[in-house]
Order: structure tokens, then sequence, then C-alpha cells
């Protein structure tokens, strides 16, 4: 029901126990307002202690709007609580950014129905904790000087009850941590849209993104899914409605995520994949799904495995003694220690005095003093001994290096493309797989081989071979600066805790180097 903006504002005069401590409430007694019935919450005559400021909590009782814009507003070290059913809405038409500290320093209590609307016009970053102790909603931007805005939400929303996010023209809301409500809704005034940057940023309960509520198929919330477990996976996702029509689909994956169910506009999908290429629609036509990520519907089912960095190294701190490098830091993940790698010069064009290079450039690379192109291909075999059960290998990523004859690195404008092959081999079973991949121009680069899935079991010891190919005739010495194997590793070899976070940091180490490289 809307509220007239001189409704009766009473505060409940109580002890409030919040997470700042025990502090005496500050309460709302009187009816009168100044700026036009828009700032309750400054004016002095309304509150039985004075307006919330220093360590006081502020209470606003059952079914109340209060109304905060004032750029006197004080700041306060105490918690917000909004009883059944109220409302606080900071902000009108005037910027006045500190119209915020209505909300406390601390942590804002939401009970059934109750409501925040942020009609400030600027972009918010809200640093309180919130706790659900019903189902509650927050309005991004209730006025069109609002409208265009993002609203950032940095910390949890936690309790039982679930969250309605409500957004407009244009608006953008984040969720920044790990949240877990019983249930997300995004509704839409007009089209808008929501971001999920964290793992458990939607909660624990269904998601559920709603078109604009009159039915205007072109006008919508999109859901944009930026980590790789932002909804529970016991949880179900509905998409409703039109999309942001400012952007590429109603859901843009940009993580691959679990559910256990998917419907749209009311429909079960069932259990599957779904993903840009199966060219879903909305009921206005409109793409359903994009980005690069998967949607996994397990249909109630348990989560399949996800992809993990098997083995990786990025060199650092290795030590080289001819052609081959020992003290590599090795990050496994159900597989053994490979430990040193020597390189081998396939056409013996540099007998007696094949080595790798050690030079001031080539430190933290496995970089063998061998010419690819005038001289010939070199290649590697890494050593894979399974700890337990099979690992499906998905892909191998490479990041590579060129050097110049005395050992410093190329520049980075030249054209001399190479290809990388990788094989599995194994003991038993012989060559299974060969992918080969050109790396086109430049002095350095990434190249990822895609095995789809290929099974190693336990039964045998593995190599993964990587061999260095000239496709042109002008010469350079190509070295690697790291190696990254992705796949499945089956539950019988799941690795400790602290192996997994290794192999995890090793995939963001190998990043690191080559944006360090790359601006050097």
């Amino acid at each position: 029901m809307k509220r007239n903006a001189h409704t009766t504002v009473v505060l409940a005069a109580a002890l409030m126990l919040l997470a700042s401590g025990t502090a005496s409430a500050t309460t709302i007694t009187g009816t009168t307002s100044n700026l036009g019935g828009h700032d309750t919450w400054n004016f002095a005559g309304n509150w039985d202690m004075g307006v919330p400021s220093g360590s006081a909590n502020a209470v606003v009782a059952a079914g109340v709007l209060a109304e905060a814009w004032n750029d006197s507003t004080p700041t306060y070290s105490g918690g917000l609580t909004l009883m059944p059913n109220s409302t606080l809405q900071t902000g009108w038409t005037t910027l006045r950014s500190n119209s915020i500290n209505a909300l406390g320093s601390s942590t804002v209590t939401m009970h059934d129905g109750t409501q925040i609307r942020l009609r400030m016009p600027e972009n918010l970053n809200i640093a309180n904790n919130f706790e659900l102790s019903g189902d509650a909603s927050i309005h991004l931007s209730p006025s069109t000087s609002a409208h265009h805005r993002t609203r950032e939400f940095d910390s949890a929303f936690s309790g039982p009850g679930a969250l309605t996010l409500i957004g407009n023209n244009n608006n953008t809301g984040i969720l920044d941590a790990a949240n877990t409500f019983d249930g997300f809704t995004a509704d839409a005034d007009d089209s808008w849209r929501v971001d999920a940057e964290v793992d458990g940023a939607l909660g624990m309960g269904d998601v559920t993104i709603n078109g604009r509520s009159n039915g205007d198929p072109a006008r919508g919330a999109t859901l944009r899914i930026n980590a790789s477990n932002t909804i529970a996976d016991s949880a179900a996702l509905h998409l409703n409605g039109g999309r942001d029509h400012r952007l590429a689909s109603k859901l843009i994956l940009n993580q691959t995520e679990v559910v256990s169910a998917f419907f749209v506009d009311g429909v079960d999908q069932g259990a599957g994949t779904f993903n840009a290429a199966l060219g879903l629609t909305t009921a206005n036509g409109d793409p359903l799904i994009s980005g690069p990520g998967d949607l996994i519907v397990t249909g109630g089912g348990p989560a399949p495995p996800m992809p993990v960095t098997i083995l990786s190294t990025d060199f650092a701190g290795r030590t080289v003694a001819g052609a081959t490098a020992s003290s590599i830091p090795w990050l496994t993940n159900g597989v053994a220690d490979p430990g040193d790698l020597t390189a081998v010069d396939i056409n013996n064009a540099a007998p007696g005095t094949f080595q790798l290079f050690d030079t001031p450039n080539s430190q933290g690379h496995f970089a063998p003093d061998l010419n690819v192109a005038n001289e010939g291909p070199w290649e590697v075999d890494i050593p894979i001994a399974l700890e337990g059960g099979p690992v499906e290998i998905q892909q191998v990523v490479l990041d590579w290096q060129h050097f110049n004859n005395g050992g410093a690195f190329q520049s980075a404008g030249i054209n001399r493309p190479l290809d990388w092959t990788v094989e599995l081999i194994g003991q038993v079973a012989g060559l299974v797989d060969s992918e080969t991949v050109n790396t086109g121009s430049g002095g350095f680069g990434e190249t990822t081989l895609d095995f789809g899935s290929v099974f190693l079991t336990a039964d045998q010891d593995w190599i993964m071979r990587i061999r260095a190919v000239s496709t042109t005739t002008t010469g350079n010495n190509t070295g690697l600066d790291g190696i990254n194997v992705i796949g499945i590793v089956s539950e019988a070899a799941v690795p400790e805790p602290a192996t997994a976070t290794l192999a995890l940091l090793g995939i963001a180490g190998l990043a690191m180097r080559r944006r360090r490289r790359a601006a050097a």
C-alpha cells in the first residue's frame, strides 16, 4: 500500500541488542516533518532522545515510513532495525550524500515486509551487514533521479528471510559477498541487471529473475553470473519475462553454474546443460542465455564435479644443468609431483651442446637453446602418475615465450608462428590422444589445447609429451613460461585441502606472471 509522505513516524522505544553491542534506542514520537515531508529522520522534534548519533541504535516501528534527505544526517555507530512492514527511504531528487547515514554503521535488521528505498541520485557502496529476520526488499531507485545508478552491497546478508531487489531504468545491483538468505528475487520496474560477483552471492534458496510487472517483454531484469558457484547447488533458477534490453540476454553466464532445477516462464526445462549455443529465447524472441559458461541442471541429483587444476607450474625458482631443469615448483591435484624435466633435441642438431638457457630473461622459464626453425623442434616428457582414481584431462594451457639466440626476450611484434603439440601416452595404452595448435604471431602468448575428455586410469603410468615445432623459416628459440593441466579428479583422488588451495593459487600465479611480462 502506498503511504503518504506525512504518515506518522513512530519508533519503538526499547533497548536493542545488536551487533554493535547493547545501546539505548532513540525513538521518533511525533508527526512533524520538514523539507516538504521528505526528511522526517532529521527533524529533532520527532525523536524522544534526539536524531540517532554516536552509539545509539535506531528502530522503525511496524508500518511506519521514515525518510532521510539531508546532508546534515549524522553518523551513528549503532544498528538499524526495521520492524514488520516498515520502510526507510534515503534521498529524494537533490544529491545529499549524507542521507545514507540513516542506515547506521552496524547491522541492519529487516523484519518481514520491510523495505529500504534508495532514492539517492548517486552510485552507492553499502558496507552494512544485513540480517533478514523475515522476507524483505530493497528498491534500488524509486525515482527518475536515481536511474542509471549502481548499488553495490559489499557485506553479507544473512538470516532465514528471502531478499527481493527491485531495479529501474539502467540500475545495476552488485552482490559482493557470500550471502545466506533463503531465496533471492530480482523484480523489474524497468530494465536493469543484477551482478553476482562471488561464490554464494545469491544465497541458499531458489533464485527468481522477473520481467516488468506490467508484462512488457522488452523490459525486465538480467542476471549476470561472474563466479562459479553463486547459486546453491540444491536451488532452482526461475527466469521470467523480458531481459534488460541493453544487455545480450536474460542470463549472462561468465562462469559455469550448477542448479537443481531450471524454469523459464514457469516451464520446467528438465536436467541437462544449457548455454548460449542452444539458441534459447525469451517469450519476446530475445536470447535467453549468453556468455561462455554453462548452466548445469542436475534434476535434484548430486552436482557434477567441476574442472580443477590437475598439474601446473610457473617454473619460478627452477635451476638449470645442461638440458635439465630441477627444483620446479609443481602444484598437483590427484597426481604425483613429476620432478625434474629434461628437454630433448629431436633432430640432434646440437649434439653435446644442447642445453637450457640460464640467462637473466630466461629465469622462471623452461627455455631450450635451440632455434626451432633453423635447427629443428624440441620436446619434453612430463610423467603423470595418478595417486588415486582416474583423472580426466580436458585442457592443457601453455604459457610461452620466444627468445633470441642470446637468451633475451624477442620483441612482442615479431611474426614467427609455432605449432605446439601435446600428446598423452600410456605405459600400456600407448598414444591415446594428440592435439596441435598454432600460436600465430607475437613474441609471447598463451595457447590452449582442448582434449575434450581423455581419461587416464590408475592401472598404468602416463606421459604428457609437449613438442614445439616452427612453421616458419624465420628462426627463434622458444620456451615455456608456465604449464596448466585442467580436468576432473575422481573422488578417489581428492587432494588434501592445502593442495587444492595451492592449485587454485597456481592458476592465479600464472595469470599474474603473464600480466607482469606483458606490461614490461
